[in-house]
């Protein structure tokens, strides 16, 4: 399993996630840019699999603005996420 890794580009910040080397269907990717953050990620088309993404995602207080979920293969998911930090400023 790698770690994330890390990059800046354009004043944006894309975290990439390679969970096993040897499929490289799974992976996810996240661009950070200002408040939005663009989520992508592929999945198994397995019921309630994306939902259960998507409820993670909410739980790290992002509130998600655009959804596209298509599918890919006959049996996978690809996935992208357009969300906005909730952060309570003071």
């Amino acid at each position: 399993m790698k770690k994330p890794t890390l990059s800046l580009k354009d004043e944006a910040f894309l975290i990439s996630n390679e969970i096993s080397s040897n499929d490289p269907l799974h992976k996810i990717e996240a661009k950070l840019t200002g408040k939005m953050v663009v989520i992508k990620f592929q999945c198994d088309n397995h019921k309630g699999l994306a939902t259960k993404a998507l409820l993670e995602i909410e739980k790290l207080l992002l509130s998600i603005k655009d959804l596209t979920i298509l599918p890919f293969a006959s049996s996978f998911l690809d996935v992208l996420v357009m969300a906005k930090g909730e952060r309570n400023e003071v």
